[in-house]
């Protein structure tokens, strides 16, 4: 057995979605648990995030007289998923949900007036069985922090900020323990009955999520310390890594600049549900790829994947600047409070022009192509119908200025990630579990719980719920 600086019961890498209610339930239980964190506070991405639930069967649904039940929660996701979510994760995730969204409401989560709802950002639930807090995903961290520290102050939960996981240790083909280093570089070694991978995804690592998914990661990470180191330490014990062909990108995504790990600028409002489209959506062949007006979310995002770059524009003219709805669904970070003027030259994914030829030169799009695909446009507005299908169609596009908006697909999380069973156990060669190893939160890849999709809730509620369980009843020591 390998030499410890220390020994634990538990040790859980990432104090984020997944790692805070495995150490609380753990620490409830009567561990002694060490809890990693590569940054300087716990929540992880709870601290950027929207913090979208979903459950079936919770007290709020009750209150509310909603009947829902988790066989039709499971059935809508692998609906949304396309089948292509695992069965056996869903079935945990969905069976679970109420007990995770109750416990959260029971410890005083600030529940937003309005929940539970049918939302519309992604494809719709059948049932209206998507809840936020008050303080969007800080909610959560206003519920888990002081259950943290309460059982930090009794001295059951060591918690260690900017410290980095390593590696793991592992004796006579068992995983005993973790490798860490302190903000000093000093390395140590913990020995622990139980190992929890809840350290996220790999969006804080470009070159390995594009090593994991085969295209560049365009959008930067927030939680910039999910490295994908925890990926990377199964991987070299023989753990397999699916999902990559499940990545879906987000169709309304504005970026910084065409380089990988771009700063995502704005989201534009591209939802039929909220508001119609004046403008058209075009390629970088200047051609339409997608019924703007079209029902399905899914049929946008799977569009924009196939599209060169997975990028496209919105193109639009003065007219439809005066007379459409706002565009723009949020702006982010350094553009929070918005740019008075988004098209004065300042911001690259902007481009104007007095002429069509000119907008397609600035923006990167055939000129030729665009110029065509405007003509056959407007001719539908004469009367005849349109190619693809589009109902909604107020004004050509005619009257100079004409503008053009890039937009990026990509996503906030990785698609890809770690292989494991019914019970958390990351997969080892042949599909046998690595003993004492598990793994919960984004490291599992977004395609376990949502597929070639986007169902709502269905990355935060399964990390809390699989954390929760974890520490409550899977973990043994």
């Amino acid at each position: 057995m390998p030499d410890f600086d220390s020994r634990f019961d538990v040790i859980i890498v990432g104090a984020g979605t997944a790692g805070m209610p495995a150490a609380i339930k753990a620490a409830d239980r009567g561990a002694k648990v060490m809890l990693l964190e590569a940054s300087k506070a716990i929540g992880g991405t709870l601290r950027w995030s929207n913090g979208e639930l979903s459950g079936a069967g919770t007290q709020r649904q009750r209150e509310r007289g909603i009947s829902d039940v988790p066989d039709a929660h499971f059935d809508d996701v692998m609906r949304l998923s396309k089948g292509i979510a695992n069965p056996a994760i869903v079935r945990l995730a969905v069976d679970n949900a109420a007990a995770t969204i109750d416990w959260l409401y029971g410890e005083g989560f600030s529940m937003d007036p309005s929940v539970p709802q049918v939302i519309h950002s992604h494809q719709a639930y059948s049932a209206a069985r998507t809840y936020w807090g008050t303080n969007q995903a800080r909610s959560v961290i206003e519920v888990l922090e002081p259950l943290v520290e309460k059982h930090r102050q009794s001295g059951a939960i060591t918690l260690k900020f900017e410290t980095t996981f390593e590696d793991v240790i592992v004796d006579a083909g068992a995983v005993v323990g973790v490798m860490a280093m302190d903000k000093a570089g000093t390395v140590k070694h913990y020995g622990a009955r139980q190992v929890a991978l809840t350290s996220g995804g790999c969006m804080g690592n470009p070159a390995l999520f594009e090593a994991l998914h085969g295209f560049p990661q365009y959008l930067k990470a927030w939680c910039t310390t999910n490295t994908g180191a925890g990926i990377s330490a199964a991987q070299r014990l023989g753990a397999t890594v699916s999902g990559q062909e499940a990545y879906t990108p987000a169709f309304n995504a504005v970026l910084e600049d065409a380089a990988p790990a771009s700063p995502l600028v704005c989201r534009l409002n591209t939802i039929p549900e909220w508001r119609q489209p004046w403008e058209i959506y075009v390629n970088s062949s200047g051609e339409r790829f997608v019924r703007e007006d079209g029902d399905s979310i899914d049929d946008r995002e799977r569009s924009l994947f196939h599209q060169p770059g997975m990028t496209a524009w919105m193109v639009f003219d003065q007219a439809i600047m005066d007379a459409a709805p706002p565009r723009y669904r949020k702006w982010y970070g350094a553009y929070e409070t918005p740019p008075r003027d988004p098209f004065d030259g300042s911001l690259w994914a902007f481009s104007k022009a007095d002429t069509i030829t000119a907008l397609a030169a600035r923006a990167g799009i055939d000129p030729d192509g665009l110029a065509q695909t405007i003509h056959a446009f407007n001719s539908g507005e004469d009367g005849e119908p349109d190619a693809l299908g589009r109902r909604h169609r107020p004004l050509p596009i005619a009257q100079p200025p004409f503008y053009a908006i890039r937009f990026q697909g990509c996503s906030v999380f990785s698609a890809a990630g770690l292989s494991v069973n019914d019970r958390l156990e990351v997969l080892g060669p042949g599909g046998a579990p690595l003993p004492n190893l598990y793994a919960a939160g984004e490291i599992l890849g977004s395609w376990q719980t949502m597929g070639q999709g986007n169902s709502g809730g269905m990355m935060a509620t399964p990390a809390l719920t699989f954390g929760r369980l974890l520490g409550e009843r899977i973990m043994r020591w």
